[in-house]
């Protein structure tokens, strides 16, 4: 099962921006050959599923909505810095991975991360009004 929380969040927020999702293997060897159905296929085995977990902020996780906070250079060879007004200074990040594992938790008054694998991650700011998530390109 794979938690798309941070990927619907940020579809939400930025609908702009949001292009939709990709679905690959992180090892497609034992997957050469995929048989895809439609649900209007007889035998019922092989209607496609697919399950999205997500999770619906609440007021003790509100999603920030006045104070802005910035991610930057995006996208980055791998230091990224983050800033957040002096009135909502940051308290933490939790950065994740494409597939919404968690990968690196700063606490306190965080300024940079230093994401050493090139990929797609979701930067979880905490302040104190809230968190917001944004989402980085890591290009080594």
């Amino acid at each position: 099962m794979v938690d798309v929380t941070y990927l619907v969040q940020d579809m939400v927020d930025h609908p702009d921006e949001s292009f939709g999702f990709k679905f690959s293997y992180l090892d497609e060897i034992p997957y050469k050959i995929n048989l895809y159905a439609s649900s209007e296929n007889p035998d019922i085995s092989l209607w496609p599923e697919l399950t999205i977990t997500y999770q619906v902020s609440t007021s003790a996780d509100s999603p920030l909505t006045s104070e802005p906070v910035r991610i930057f250079p995006n996208p980055s060879s791998g230091l990224v810095h983050v800033q957040s007004s002096i009135s909502n200074p940051i308290q933490g990040v939790r950065v994740y991975n494409s597939i919404g594992q968690l990968v690196k938790t700063l606490e306190g008054s965080v300024t940079q991360l230093n994401i050493s694998d090139a990929g797609m991650y979701y930067v979880e700011i905490l302040t104190e009004a809230g968190k917001t998530t944004r989402k980085v390109v890591i290009n080594n």
